[in-house]
């Protein structure tokens, strides 16, 4: 447990941080990931599938279908491309 709160201490001081602090600090946790072999991607995305299953299982999180997913980022997309071109920037 000692870990955890540890990790909610160092989570708390860095959100304190300056602006800037903190793009630093993420573009360095960041590019630590870049490191990282296929084994340790691997184990990170099964640990993420596991979570995201227990969360299904649990009712903690509702499944969507995709029919009605596609049909809405396909509504996005039209009105995106709609008010894109009515824009005042597209007029210029």
């Amino acid at each position: 447990m000692r870990t955890i709160m540890d990790l909610k201490a160092f989570k708390r001081e860095a959100l304190n941080l300056p602006v800037a602090d903190r793009a630093e600090l993420a573009h360095e946790l960041l590019e630590s990931l870049d490191s990282l072999s296929p084994q340790e991607v691997d184990s990170l995305w099964l640990d993420e599938a596991e979570r995201r299953a227990k969360e299904v299982d649990s009712g903690l999180v509702e499944l969507i279908p995709a029919e009605e997913v596609f049909r809405s980022i396909a509504g996005i997309a039209c009105w995106r491309e709609e008010h894109r071109h009515n824009s005042p920037r597209a007029r210029l």
